[in-house]
């Protein structure tokens, strides 16, 4: 009897720790389904792009022919920024917050600005290239574009941003700045290397 009841307490802990993983259960208000979705989809995202990084890193790291510039540095920085994003936002911090809504709204605009890009450039020009690198479709872009953007809106709710003490002010200066640096940086690209 006593190892039943072992058994049921266990389903209890069980059952409990699916429904705290569970973003779409009904006993959650709007706020708590929107982060608890976003922190489980992203804590993946980060993981899955530390493991298919992971070789790169180590090779730069213990390669002594190899040294750590900027560039290596540059490289790592999305790779740590998205999951201390992430935890800060599941801390319920408003850095958490203001560091994934930077992130979303970085991702959203370059991987546009890839689409656009990929739909202008002529592949002819461009097949030794073509015959070295993989050709990646516009659509994958476009398609991860709308990706990051769905999860831009869904933490730009006023919901959520209440509970973060966020105001439409600081929204808009966080989005606004970069969005508007990297449509700067993008046009010199263009207009140097007069791609379009």
């Amino acid at each position: 009897m006593k190892q039943i009841e072992k058994e049921l307490e266990k389903g209890k802990k069980n059952s409990s720790f699916f429904e705290t993983l569970n973003p779409i259960n009904n006993s959650y208000n709007t706020f708590e389904k929107i982060i608890r979705f976003t922190i489980i989809i992203f804590s993946g995202v980060s993981i899955y792009r530390i493991f298919k990084s992971f070789d790169l890193i180590k090779y730069v790291l213990f390669n002594k022919s190899e040294k750590l510039d900027l560039d290596f540095f540059l490289y790592l920085l999305p790779l740590v920024l998205l999951p201390l994003s992430i935890f800060l936002l599941w801390r319920r911090k408003k850095i958490g917050w203001i560091l994934t809504s930077a992130f979303f709204t970085y991702s959203t605009v370059s991987l546009f600005w890839l689409f656009i890009l990929n739909l202008k450039i002529n592949q002819s020009t461009l097949t030794q290239v073509n015959n070295i690198l993989p050709v990646v479709q516009p659509f994958t872009y476009l398609f991860n574009s709308l990706f990051f953007g769905a999860f831009l809106f869904l933490i730009c709710k006023k919901v959520v941003r209440i509970q973060f003490n966020v105001n439409n002010k600081i929204m808009f200066i966080i989005i606004g700045i970069i969005t508007f640096s990297l449509i700067y940086k993008y046009l010199q690209i263009v207009i140097e290397y007069k791609l379009i």
